[in-house]
């Protein structure tokens, strides 16, 4: 048995944090012709689901200028995840990659990337009237080099059920973020004026509203998935996962991707997000 990486660690430490103590590591099942067994496995809703975890070596970023392709990373560990995956191709059981990155490196794993990786580059289409030259909307697509779809018609990797990613949520960054703005707004109002970090006794201000912020909501790291279905997948992985306070996932709703499953804690937080007046593209 292999030393556990760190990727590994923080699964089980989410497992268990979700009361999945049953589950089995590199299951040996050399008897039936699988040499290379997958990380993780045990049932969600009566059957056998399949994890794989991969994660990425960590790097310090590059001083500089260069280019920077967000899906080539998500790729790679897709074509790894595939020749686990292989051997399992006919059992009929819900394969999922999971992706963890601790790194410094610029490595992105909102949902919008994991699908154009697995769908194609994300761009745009504009249409155009090859008679007059006129140009119509741009429409948003999902257009080359996809892992698991040709942007045409043709689907593979279909064994591949799920793409999951480990997050970390500290529930009360926001709340903080909330806390110290209102308590400035209200200083301000009072001494009738805008408070400057450049000004020592504003800055002396400033920081012991901060600290009063993390005081009232201090630092919390919890551990949850963030999922999106491979919608051309031969096997679906079970509905009833994740189910997580702070877990997500995305699908297939009709005929449009859109988040399927929002865990209550985290559908509690945005709701005070948007209360608040903080927005966010949350399928970037």
């Amino acid at each position: 048995m292999n030393q556990k990486t760190i990727s590994e660690r923080a699964f089980e430490v989410y497992l268990a944090d979700r009361g999945i103590t049953k589950y089995k590591y590199e299951e040996d099942l050399s008897h039936i012709g699988i040499t290379k067994p997958v990380d993780y496995s045990f049932e969600i809703g009566g059957k056998t689901a399949r994890f794989e975890v991969k994660e990425w070596e960590p790097q310090n970023p590059q001083p500089g200028f260069s280019g920077f392709d967000p899906y080539s990373p998500i790729r790679d560990k897709i074509d790894g995840a595939r020749e686990k995956f292989q051997q399992y191709k006919k059992r009929n059981e819900p394969c999922i990659l999971v992706l963890c990155h601790y790194g410094s490196q610029p490595i992105l794993l909102g949902p919008a990337i994991i699908y154009a990786a697995m769908r194609g580059d994300f761009g745009w289409r504009v249409p155009v009237n090859i008679k007059t030259g006129a140009c119509g909307e741009p429409e948003e697509d999902f257009l080359k080099g996809g892992k698991m779809w040709d942007g045409q018609s043709r689907a593979w990797n279909t064994t591949i059920s799920a793409i999951a990613v480990i997050k970390s949520i500290d529930p009360n960054k926001h709340r903080r973020n909330i806390k110290f703005r209102s308590d400035t707004l209200a200083h301000e109002k009072e001494i009738g004026r805008e408070l400057s970090s450049l000004d020592k006794d504003d800055f002396d201000v400033l920081y012991k509203l901060s600290v009063n912020s993390h005081n009232k909501f201090p630092v919390q790291c919890i551990l949850r998935l963030l999922i999106c279905d491979n919608v051309d997948a031969s096997i679906n992985l079970p509905a009833e996962f994740p189910s997580g306070p702070y877990d997500e996932r995305y699908g297939l709703d009709g005929d449009w991707l859109r988040r399927i499953y929002i865990g209550p804690e985290l559908l509690k937080i945005e709701q005070e997000k948007k209360n608040a007046g903080i927005e966010e593209n949350l399928f970037f």
